[in-house]
């Protein structure tokens, strides 16, 4: 199997695979298997998955792994935490100071 992984990735992101080829790309790895191609996005919850559904990245990304995959995989990571009813909680940095609730 090989894989390639976006340039943007961490760099401790990009160092868990040894045998990476790294290039520019819309979402952040591309995996080639024997059953086909596997797109994949990593998604920091819950700020990076939110920011990205917001400004737009997200539906463009999931387009690019659509149009050049014949599978696709949104990889979700982090902690969410919600308040006593139940509310998201996360800290936004355009936010000054507080915890803002969606």
């Amino acid at each position: 199997m090989s894989i390639l992984v976006t340039t943007n990735e961490p760099k401790d992101i990009k160092e868990l695979f040894d045998d990476r080829i790294e290039v520019p790309m819309n979402f952040d790895f591309k995996l080639y298997t024997e059953k086909g191609t596997i797109g994949i996005e990593r998604k920091k919850v819950p700020g990076d998955l939110l920011s990205s559904i917001e400004d737009g990245r997200l539906r463009r990304e999931i387009l690019a792994m659509r149009a050049e995959c014949d599978h696709q995989v949104i990889i979700l990571h982090g902690m969410m935490r919600f308040n006593g009813d139940g509310q998201l909680m996360y800290t936004d940095k355009r936010v000054s100071g507080g915890q803002e609730q969606l």
